[in-house]
């Protein structure tokens, strides 16, 4: 028999199913949820048998067999495809996917393919039907060759495993079935299994291997499952509601009631939840003046920090740590949440379950290696130099790291060691940085797994880390789930080398030598998958949870942090070998699992809030690129008289670390601009934030400081002038603050260096054909791809681009892009007396080829330098060429002064070539990478002289009166720009709308 019951929202059944499932005998009942997190919970308050459907799954099978092998592993699963991928391409079977055919994202993306289709029953000769009855027409012979090579893997794949005499999970379902299947009578059943009762709930959605589980168990025994579901509102629900669709159409299914205790002090939260789903006019005018409090911050550093002491101080005043709750949507979206609690020194605060690559005993593990695998990186250095285990390991004070790091450039280990050795007080921590430096040095960049074991499990006991961890929780310094949280990262890691080792040895690939890139990201993926479990019974302190498992969960205080797009609701990508339109062209309805975990969000987010019994805090990142999160919006409608408390100062990155500790002025003059700036930068934030910020400054140290607000710098580059004119804030960070981009470490996707790349080769391939005609259009392409490919794997051997599958299909767009180049240039140069190249990468300034070019102007001689792409010369004619990745700028933006480079050129090389080449017509053009074609000549004139010379003297004058408000001349580029995180972006928006 089946009983289905349909919850509320902010209720949940586990201790109802509890208490029925205390009725039985230990072994009499078994209960199926879907997460660690919920089954902590059961197990802590019950003496009851907690599972995942797996773990039921396995029990089946074990009841009527203990021989048979437990399934593989998933990291064993993607071995194996990899391996059958590769052998399929030996023999020439793989065309379409030959070149990714290794490729580690490809390989993940088939193994998550291949598990849908399994948990949908769709064999790979079922998969190969589907494919065979598509014409051909409407596939494509490309897209057909497509699907005909995943069903080819996908069949070789479950051959190997048959072959090996393995099951996955998926095959363990299938065969638990197929016994079920055998057990036609409930009387026999009855003396067969077990369970008497079985229980499910918190489950979002069931596959067609969980629904043929549930629909022969219900055949053969009681089976009770809780769905949360609210009709007013389906399309949060839409997921539960299919889930209950396919339970009401199980024979013997029937609806039952399970009677809950009205929710005690939900008061106007309680209606809040509701308006929110139901959108009920009644409910809306019932709030009366809810407890909900909705914050904006720059960083999360901030957001946590805010969060943590706003808690402390409620404990202090006389909360209780049980109190409150923090959810998030993903907890490796907050790495640092943990250390921040124990820093505040709430020892009991850390969350009952934990990604293991979340906590930071792991974390320091993946940086050291992280260190050696990757070119010398000093924001991954300063990471595990500031871990407090480190420091503590190797007894150095944190606190001298600051200046180092924020006050320094360095490129390597020998640098930074150099630069500190003239400090005596800093010896401590010159040694730690040899000891860090030597360890990198000698990790294996090629080696068998157990070699990788060896040396990590060297380096621990080497460290001592386990011993000082021993230590400070003896002297009462961590607390208990602190430190056994880093004994259990330490036993993970021992589980990690296992399953390796086992994958490995299916293929008797275990003594096989693995790239240490290749390994990192096997330990990470492996880590994200496996959870720590830190805290047992009762909660004492405040906990800290995923939004997936609040549902039913109620404390008098909640904190939702994140709530940004790509966050809060998570951002989602598709599996890119079936992309939408592709499935339903196959006609596969059940692969569908996008939209599915889009409306899951939206039910977490209303669960998150039901769970407030007392006050609400929401908060989100102003200085997040993907913007604010669709659910704020929602949540103004419910309360329009709510308001955004904006808990920050605006000011640049690292300033939460020293305001709290400076005063603003100390604060500015720390940072790397020179004093006589510091008054242009006060100037801003008058402007920009008002004069309350500046409030320990003097008055009349405030006037002295801006009567002194005159920079004489009087030389400019190009470049720099450019920035200004596309927005003075960006100028003002990027040259006065020297602010670093925010993320430098996207390498793969960065258009700078993508810039940097194309640059490369055409420079290199035109200075070949400097005065001269381009030869055979056949030899001159082949000779350009080859240069490309080469400078390609230069770029990847040091690290500069990444060496996957995104650098792979973002190589072959630029290739395609430099082949219509070619094509552009070459037939340009068949014309009579064509513009050939004279100069490549000619550069103007004091030391340059050619010396600067200099404007008398009413604030002075200013001196402006640039570096030329390409100079052509004809007899009649120089042109000057300018290439642009993306879109270059309208013919407008140059008329209207908002785009001087080319102006710029013209007039410096009107003025600074020799005599014969200066009387010849100058003209100037950019070539567009992304309409690949040559954009307008500009010609250069005694009135472009004078309107450029105005314009670059207006632009100098008002850097000289410090004005760097936050102007961009256009509004859309904000969002690509890299100090999009100190800058109020999101209150230009608003003030433009």
């Amino acid at each position: 028999m089946l009983n289905f019951y349909k919850l509320h929202l902010g209720e949940n059944a586990r201790d109802k199913f509890a208490e029925q499932a205390l009725k039985n005998q230990y072994w009499e009942s078994f209960y199926v949820l879907p997460s660690t997190v919920v089954m902590q919970e059961v197990r802590q308050k019950n003496n009851i048998r907690v599972g995942n459907f797996d773990t039921l799954v396995k029990e089946i099978i074990e009841l009527f067999s203990t021989a048979i092998k437990p399934p593989i592993s998933s990291f064993a699963r993607e071995v194996l495809i990899k391996r059958c991928a590769v052998e399929l391409f030996e023999t020439g079977k793989i065309e379409y996917f030959a070149k990714v055919h290794q490729n580690n994202f490809f390989v993940k993306n088939l193994a998550s393919l291949f598990a849908e289709l399994m948990s949908m029953q769709i064999s790979a000769q079922d998969f190969l039907l589907i494919v065979d009855n598509l014409q051909e027409e409407q596939l494509g012979a490309k897209q057909s060759k497509k699907y005909q090579e995943l069903a080819c893997i996908y069949l070789a794949y479950y051959d190997k495993l048959f072959e090996l005499g393995e099951r996955d999970i998926y095959l363990y379902y299938i065969l638990a079935e197929r016994l079920l299947l055998s057990l036609d009578e409930q009387a026999i059943a009855q003396d067969f299994l077990p369970w008497k009762n079985i229980y499910v709930s918190d489950f979002y959605n069931f596959n067609k291997l969980e629904l043929a589980i549930i629909r022969r168990l219900s055949k053969l025994t009681q089976v009770h499952i809780a769905v949360t579901y609210e009709t007013a509102r389906e399309e949060v629900f839409s997921s539960l509601k299919t889930l209950i669709d396919n339970l009401v159409a199980i024979p013997h299914a029937q609806e039952g009631i399970l009677n809950f205790e009205p929710i005690p002090q939900k008061a106007d939260l309680r209606y809040l939840t509701q308006a929110f789903y139901n959108f009920n006019q009644e409910i809306d005018n019932a709030i009366v003046a809810p407890n909900v409090e909705l914050n904006a911050f720059l960083s999360k550093k901030q957001e946590m920090k805010f969060v943590v002491e706003a808690i402390k101080q409620k404990i202090l005043a006389g909360a209780k740590a049980t109190d409150f709750i923090i959810v998030v949507r993903d907890l490796a979206d907050y790495p640092g949440l943990l250390e921040v609690f124990q820093d505040a020194q709430i020892s009991s605060s850390l969350p009952e379950v934990c990604p293991v690559k979340n906590h930071f005993f792991m974390t320091l593990i993946m940086d050291i290696l992280k260190l050696a695998a990757n070119k010398f990186e000093k924001q991954t250095l300063a990471k595990v130099m500031f871990s407090p285990l480190m420091a503590a390991t190797l007894e150095y004070d944190k606190g001298s790291l600051e200046k180092i790091f924020y006050e320094q450039d360095f490129n390597g280990f020998a640098e930074i060691i150099e630069k500190i050795a003239v400090d005596s007080d800093k010896l401590a921590l010159s040694k730690a940085l040899e000891k860090v430096a030597t360890v990198v040095a000698n990790v294996p960049k090629k080696a068998s797994i157990s070699t990788y074991q060896n040396f990590i499990e060297t380096t621990i006991a080497n460290f001592g880390f386990l011993k000082i961890l021993g230590a400070q929780f003896k002297a009462q310094q961590i607390s208990l789930e602190y430190f056994k949280g880093s004994l259990l990262s330490f036993t993970f890691l021992q589980r990690v080398f296992e399953e390796l080792k086992n994958a490995y040895s299916l293929l008797t690939l275990d003594k096989e030598k693995i790239s240490l890139t290749t390994f990192l990201e096997y330990l990470r993926q492996l880590a994200t998958k496996h959870d720590l479990i830190l805290q047992e019974g009762e909660p004492r302190g405040v906990r800290i949870i995923q939004a997936a498992n609040a549902q039913g969960i109620n404390a008098a205080n909640v904190y939702i942090l994140g709530l940004n797009d790509n966050m809060f609701p998570k951002k989602r990508v598709e599996n890119w070998l079936l992309n939408a339109r592709e499935r339903s062209l196959l006609a596969i309805e059940d692969l569908k699992a996008l939209e599915r975990q889009v409306y899951e969000d939206t039910f977490f987010f209303a669960s998150s809030l039901a769970m407030a019994t007392n006050s609400l805090h929401i908060s989100y990142l102003e200085s997040e690129r993907q913007g604010v999160s669709k659910y704020i919006f929602e949540l103004k409608r419910v309360l329009p008289n709510l308001q955004v408390q904006k808990r920050d100062v605006f000011l640049p990155n690292n300033c939460e670390r020293i305001f709290s500790q400076r005063t603003l002025q100390e604060y500015l003059v720390w940072q790397r601009s020179s004093s006589a700036e510091f008054a242009l930068a006060e100037q801003w934030l008058v402007q920009k934030v008002g004069s309350d910020f500046l409030s320990a400054i003097s008055q009349k140290t405030k006037a002295e400081n801006i009567s002194t607000a005159k920079i004489t710098k009087l030389n400019f580059s190009v470049a720099q002038l450019e920035t200004y004119r596309s927005c003075p804030f960006k100028y003002l960070a990027r040259y006065v603050w020297q602010e670093q981009a925010w993320e430098q470490a996207k390498l793969e996707s960065s258009r700078i260096l993508e810039g940097i790349f194309v640059h490369e080769v055409l420079e290199t391939f035109v200075h070949r054909y400097l005065g001269q005609k381009y030869p055979d259009k056949a030899q001159c392409l082949q000779e350009l791809q080859g240069l490309f490919w080469q400078i390609q794997k230069r770029y990847q051997t040091e690290q500069r681009v990444g060496n996957n599958f995104a650098w792979e299909l973002k190589a072959q767009l630029l290739w395609r892009k430099l082949k219509l180049w070619f094509e552009e240039d070459y037939r340009l140069q068949e014309a009579t007396n064509p513009l050939l190249p004279a100069y490549t990468e000619l550069r103007f300034a004091p030391k340059g080829f050619l010396s600067a070019f200099e404007l008398e102007t009413s604030v002075g001689k200013i001196c402006l330098n640039g570096v030329i792409d390409r100079l052509d010369l004809q007899s009649e004619q120089v042109r000057i060429v300018d290439y642009k990745l993306g879109e270059a700028p309208e013919e407008k933006d140059i008329e209207l002064g908002n785009s001087l480079q080319l102006p710029i050129y013209l007039c410096a090389l009107k003025t600074l070539l020799p005599q014969e080449i200066a009387s010849r017509q100058f003209t100037a053009s950019y070539y567009s990478f992304k309409s690949d074609k040559y954009k307008y000549n500009i010609v250069y004139s005694e009135e472009l002289l004078a309107k450029t010379s105005y314009n670059v003297e207006a632009i100098v004058s008002q850097i000289h009166q410090g004005s760097f408000l936050a102007q961009p001349l256009k509004i859309r580029n904000c969002s690509y720009c890299d100090y999009v995180h100190i800058c109020r972006y999101s209150t230009i928006i608003e003030e433009e709308e």
